[in-house]
C-alpha cells in the first residue's frame, strides 16, 4: 500500500497528459517528484490500497 501526491503534469502538443509529477509520502517525508509516464501512473493506481491525491 502506498500513498501518493502529484504536484504537475507534462502535456504534449495536443494538450493530452503524458507524464505526472509523483511524490512517493513516507511517516515522515516526501520524495522528491518523479516523472512518471500515465501509462504507470494507472498501474499504480489501480494497484489495490494505493491512492494519489493532488498537490495545491
Amino acid at each position: 500500500m502506498a500513498l501518493y501526491r502529484i504536484s504537475g503534469v507534462w502535456k504534449n502538443s495536443s494538450n493530452v497528459i503524458t507524464h505526472y509529477a509523483f511524490h512517493t509520502v513516507g511517516e515522515e517525508s516526501v520524495t522528491r517528484a518523479s516523472k512518471v509516464s500515465k501509462a504507470r501512473a494507472i498501474e499504480l493506481l489501480e494497484t489495490k490500497g494505493n491512492s494519489a491525491t493532488t498537490w495545491a
